[in-house]
């Protein structure tokens, strides 16, 4: 099987559901390949990788060309599990570029993936199903609850709501697998020469928004670009036009601080995978000069339909990360391994943050103007932070490393202090000291590791 290899980034969302007589769930959605996972074995029919989870929870996915296995257990290690995990014939891609872990209280019970089958009725292999699998979760390995169909109306929110209903009472090898897939409608062939009039692709590691007029006009937006790639979410990536399932337009190429290169590209979509192809221009090292000349090279986009990415558009929030009380605040572009111990998160200033920043602490118009002129050198710079939720140490965006010492209180209230690692000071718990931004970054990367916090950011 050919592998589409993608590098993910995490979208970070977390997700309450009410549910008379079971207390709410959380969710979390971190990778299940690309860049944040480690690679156990490869070969040219075979790979396998860990990506970290929550709680000190990982996944593992072997992959061949005939067999795929994951597992969801705690304390998996560095290589390939012998714990009883969930198997299937693998299709397209095999499994999806994320995984949301369904939490009680920060520990796993239940997950949801999407993943590519080759539906048994036919003989032929040739059909390829598109479904969500809802997996029960435990520390020593879990076991399939449920599949959805994931070309379903509100196939995401079916999933979840089995999940929270009925995992944490299954009972592996004794309870029945719940099949909600009609192969017929769960093709992914469905998706060619057709697009609906808002789709959520991956794009090399970025999540993308196609968006189809019913005049046949298209657009791609970025939604979320991974971290490498220093563009702004809604930046557009291709304009065009799509006549009886083809697509031919303009795509742009970047470079950081030069204008976007446009250049003519077509294609369309097979399998469920669009592809749009053309000729990149070339860029000159030392300028922003675009030129169609040798060497310029055939590029090739893919995007890559997955239910799980399709069904989270509606419930992503915008998240801000601040190097004190009164800095301006950078939107949360990725969110790694968050509950570990290699806890990671990445923001950029975008010109939304600056608006935003500008107008909080501005009243008068003619100082709104002068901030936004005065900080407008800020926008795409990248601040970072991360934590070991383990050893409850932090590496806030502001500098240095602390360690959580004690609660204390701030303003009548608890307040975690942290201690200097470079010079041994407890730091004070209010929001002038530097524990605030330890705070507020540590409880972003470390949801409910403090006992006793409740999580309150500055």
């Amino acid at each position: 099987m050919t592998r589409l290899w993608l590098r993910p980034l995490l979208v970070g969302i977390m997700v309450n559901l009410d549910m008379t007589g079971l207390k709410a769930a959380e969710a979390i959605v971190l990778p299940s390949s690309g860049d944040s996972c480690k690679s156990l074995a490869t070969g040219s029919e075979f790979n396998a990788w860990r990506c970290p989870g929550p709680a000190g929870y990982s996944l593992v996915y072997n992959d061949s060309v005939m067999h795929a296995e994951l597992t969801l257990a705690a304390g998996l290690g560095g290589k390939p599990s012998d714990r009883e995990g969930v198997e299937w014939d693998p299709a397209a891609l095999g499994i999806g570029s994320r995984i949301e872990w369904r939490m009680t209280d920060g520990k796993p019970f239940a997950a949801i993936v999407g993943r590519w089958r080759r539906a048994e009725e036919d003989t032929s292999n040739a059909a390829v199903i598109e479904e969500l699998l809802v997996v029960k979760v435990t520390e020593n390995g879990g076991c399939a609850v449920a599949t959805v169909g994931a070309l379903t109306y509100d196939a995401a929110d079916a999933a979840r709501e089995i999940a929270d209903l009925r995992a944490r009472t299954f009972r592996c090898g004794i309870d029945q697998l719940a099949l909600d897939v009609n192969a017929g409608n769960s093709t992914v062939n469905h998706l060619d020469f057709r697009f609906g009039e808002h789709e959520t692709l991956e794009h090399n590691g970025s999540l993308v928004k196609l968006s189809h007029s019913p005049s046949g006009e298209i657009e791609i937006r970025y939604l979320q670009p991974r971290r490498s790639l220093r563009v702004e979410p809604g930046t557009v990536l291709f304009r065009g036009h799509e006549r009886a399932g083809k697509i031919s337009g303009s795509a742009f190429l970047f470079k950081e601080g030069c204008a976007p290169a446009e250049y003519a590209v077509s294609g369309r979509r097979t399998d469920g995978v669009l592809v749009l192809e053309g000729v990149a221009p070339r860029r000159e090292p030392r300028s922003c000069a675009a030129m169609m000349s040798a060497p310029s090279k055939s590029s090739r986009l893919v995007f890559t339909h997955e239910p799980l990415n399709e069904a989270m558009e509606v419930s992503q929030e915008r998240l801000g990360m601040a190097q004190c009380g009164q800095c301006m605040s950078a939107t949360v572009t990725a969110m790694q391994g968050v509950g570990t111990e290699h806890a990671h998160v990445t923001a950029a200033f975008t010109s939304e943050d600056r608006r935003d920043y500008c107008e909080n602490w501005n009243v008068e118009p003619d100082r709104i103007a002068t901030c936004l002129k005065d900080n407008a050198g800020d926008r795409g710079k990248v601040q970072e932070a991360s934590a070991n939720c383990k050893d409850l140490t932090v590496r806030p965006s502001s500098g240095g490393e602390y360690r959580f010492s004690r609660l204390g209180t701030d303003y009548g209230g608890p307040a975690p202090n942290w201690t200097d690692l470079a010079t041994g000071k407890v730091e004070c718990g209010a929001r002038s000291c530097n524990s605030a931004t330890a705070t507020a970054q540590f409880t972003m990367l470390c949801p409910q590791a403090i006992p006793g916090w409740t999580g309150r950011r500055f």
